[in-house]
């Protein structure tokens, strides 16, 4: 589903090594290729978890992200809902979760719930958790255990030291 040849990774190293490669200097072909998320359109629960294929503007928010932490700056995204805002950020914070040394992110809100909530893909830590899952072995952190690592409120990466914890409270973003 993701128009690249699985079969053709799953037993080369070398191919796996390079495919890790682009992911890493890629955001938008690492979303587009490995993050999933869940359309509650879709009549058939079965087939409700789809691969996120970014519109033009989830681009264009791909690339501001980006150029926002390279220019060190703050930003602010007003935004509406069943637009893919929140996937994006928890794409963003995965991304660099898996490929960066000691990254640490902080996501937020008022409700535990909308926060983390095991087993429920609303919530933002557990849109990453099911994404992890879903990721091939090799782009797996090395000995990840979803007991150990894939905690509430807490996605450790002991590969490289990178946390992603989540935050409650009536009072975050104030």
């Amino acid at each position: 589903q993701t128009g690249l040849d699985m079969t053709k990774l799953e037993n080369n190293p070398r191919m796996q090594a390079a495919e890790r490669e682009r992911c890493a200097k890629d955001f938008v072909y690492f979303v587009s290729h490995y993050i999933w998320t869940v359309d509650p359109r879709i009549e058939d629960a079965s087939k409700r978890e789809v691969l996120f294929k970014l519109w033009p503007r989830q681009i264009e928010l791909a690339n501001w992200i980006l150029e926002r932490r390279t220019k060190g700056q703050v930003g602010l995204v007003e935004k509406s809902r069943d637009v893919g805002i929140s996937v994006m950020f928890c794409a963003y914070a995965l991304h660099c979760w898996l490929f960066e040394r000691g990254f640490s992110a902080s996501l937020n809100s008022y409700s535990e719930d909308k926060v983390d909530k095991l087993g429920d893909p609303s919530s933002l830590l557990e849109k990453i958790r099911s994404t992890i899952r879903k990721l091939p072995s090799w782009l797996k952190p090395k000995g990840l255990n979803e007991d150990r690592h894939l905690l509430h409120r807490r996605i450790i990466n002991q590969e490289n030291g990178s946390v992603i914890i989540g935050e409650i409270g009536d009072q975050i973003g104030r």
